[in-house]
């Protein structure tokens, strides 16, 4: 065989010494719990080293060992890791790898959705079943996000806010984004621009309890308040002020007195029928019509004139006024606004399309790393490289599942005085390391028949052998058919 799989050999007993260490430290004394998952989480390091050695040692997979580590371990360590690594790891992986034949349609790479999924295992949607139920659903969520050049942060707490507050099942969260999309395309704003301000201001429209009703008004005041110079949420505050009878008739009250000093009529009762956008229309154009009178007044009347209209509607600042009158009841709308402010949602393909152009720096890395995990998977070591990913971290995690229980036994007799039976749990524990590298020496001896090894490439693999017990050492040998 190459020389390349006598590196891979002697990469996994680089983890059987990982494993002795572990043995070693065992029999050293009782240590503490904060200790021993320091340990586990040491031994799994050590793991991915020495497969990520594969990489380094010439084999041409591209960087699928490194991925295929990374994802596992990020599986592992999350608080789902257990349940899903009881899965099927293989089925995850085939499904990551057909989204990615699709997603490199606009650049994004199955790298890029490999990295997609070892983040959404530290997000809060892994608690919720739509993470459980369609992890790879929410991949390609972010991923189509991924290749407007939206943040992967703001994909990841966009996700979070919608199944966490508002339980969006997979087909609404697809929903949203494809109108998001076509927001984005009939208002002249990128995704990234329009996905940061949805994450930054959508909680404050969730009174709206139809999904679509909700993104609509947010649409509607997001694209109102960007030429206002102010977040959809703050214009939308200002709008909502008028919802209650007590506040709709003490603010128009306050207002009704200065438009009434300037010969202006408003009808405050009236604003509390209105919707939150018409809200702003009205107060818009009453705000322009007041602002151009108090101008012609002069220096000092019209500013207190200002002032007294800030304070009357509750707009904060004289700038969020000003902003209002600039604004004179839609003077300045588009065409999505004229249009009735209704989004068109552009279909996935047509989505597919829009991203395409707008990464197209990144397709070909997108299509080669595809290409050499085709080429990959129809190769004898694929299935190999995967088993070995796929087992030792399992034996190991078993190992120290079972080492943790133990050694809180041994404490336990400890420190209530019983030290024969403290010290037999320790001895018990160090067996049960013992057996655990045994199951490691199988699973190498399976892999050593299924490739077959000359003389010399044995030599090379016993060589790396000098540091483990005898006992391993020679079930190593047996496994070889070496005496």
């Amino acid at each position: 065989m190459a020389k390349p799989t006598i590196k891979q050999l002697q990469a996994q007993i680089a983890v059987l010494k990982a494993q002795v260490e572990t043995q070693n430290k065992i029999k050293e004394g009782l240590a503490d719990s904060a200790s021993l998952l320091e340990l586990f989480n040491n031994k799994l390091s050590a793991t991915s080293v020495a497969m990520k050695a594969l990489d380094v040692a010439g084999i041409a997979t591209g960087t699928m060992a490194s991925r295929f580590i990374d994802l596992n371990e990020a599986l592992n360590k999350s608080s789902a890791g257990v349940d899903q690594l009881k899965l099927s790891k293989e089925a995850l992986r085939d499904s990551l790898f057909d989204l990615s034949k699709e997603t490199r349609e606009f650049g994004v790479s199955i790298d890029d959705n490999y990295k997609i999924t070892r983040d959404f295992t530290q997000q809060n949607v892994k608690l919720l079943d739509i993470y459980k139920k369609n992890t790879v659903g929410l991949v390609d969520f972010a991923s189509r996000l991924k290749a407007f050049g939206v943040d992967t942060k703001d994909a990841y707490e966009m996700v979070g806010t919608l199944t966490s507050n508002l339980d969006m099942n997979a087909n609404q969260l697809d929903s949203t984004r494809r109108s998001l999309v076509g927001f984005a395309r009939q208002t002249g704003q990128s995704v990234q621009e329009v996905v940061k301000s949805y994450t930054n201001n959508i909680k404050s429209f969730m009174d709206f309890l139809d999904p679509k009703e909700m993104n609509q008004a947010f649409m509607q005041f997001q694209v109102m308040s960007r030429r206002m110079g102010m977040e959809a949420n703050k214009l939308y505050g200002i709008a909502t002020k008028f919802d209650t009878i007590e506040q709709s008739q003490e603010i128009g009250a306050r207002l009704n007195q200065v438009f009434s000093s300037l010969g202006i009529e408003f009808n405050a009762l009236a604003l509390q029928e209105m919707d939150p956008k018409q809200r702003v229309e009205y107060l818009s154009t009453k705000t322009r019509e007041a602002l151009t009178r108090a101008r012609g007044m002069g220096g000092m009347e019209g500013r207190l004139i200002t002032q007294a209209l800030t304070q009357a509607g509750g707009f904060g600042s004289v700038a969020d006024l000003r902003a209002f009158a600039a604004e004179g009841g839609g003077r300045r709308a588009g065409a999505f606004e004229r249009g009735g402010g209704r989004v068109a949602e552009v279909s996935r393909r047509e989505e597919a399309l829009i991203a395409r152009r707008e990464n197209i720096v990144n397709l070909q890395r997108a299509n080669t790393k595809i290409m050499t995990e085709t080429l990959a998977r129809q190769t004898r070591f694929f299935k190999s490289m995967t088993s070995l990913v796929d087992n030792f971290p399992n034996l190991i995690m078993t190992a120290v599942e079972k080492e943790f229980e133990l050694k809180m036994r041994a404490q336990g007799r400890l420190l209530a005085g019983e030290i024969p039976e403290a010290i037999k749990a320790i001895l018990e524990n160090n067996n049960i390391a013992v057996s655990n590298l045994s199951q490691a020496v199988i699973q190498l001896g399976k892999v050593v028949e299924t490739m077959g090894l000359t003389d010399k490439q044995k030599k090379d693999l016993l060589a790396s052998i000098s540091g483990l017990p005898t006992s391993v050492g020679l079930a190593i040998k047996a496994a070889m058919g070496v005496t």
